[in-house]
């Protein structure tokens, strides 16, 4: 008996999703991004955008933040660094 909405069996391909290369959509290019939280407050201050995590990392330890919570976001808005500064 044939299925009267499809017409009959469809032929499916498994894996071919797999098997195809990736188009490249996006820029190799990472960024990594800088940012304070005062602590008590909610505000969050942007404190640049680096090419590198050991550049941000290097920046985060010469700042002269004393108190609040510092972060190193990537693109894709995932912590990868944090350090929470008291006096």
């Amino acid at each position: 008996m044939v299925n009267k909405f499809f017409g009959g069996r469809r032929n499916r391909r498994k894996g071919e999703l797999l098997k195809r290369p990736k188009p490249d959509l996006t820029d190799e290019e990472k960024r990594f991004t800088l940012i304070y939280v005062q602590e008590g407050t909610s505000e969050a201050k942007n404190l640049g955008v680096y090419q590198s995590l050991e550049e941000a990392k290097d920046v985060l330890q010469k700042s002269v933040v004393k108190t609040g919570v510092l972060h190193i976001f990537t693109e894709d808005s995932r912590v990868l660094y944090s350090e929470n500064r008291e006096v």
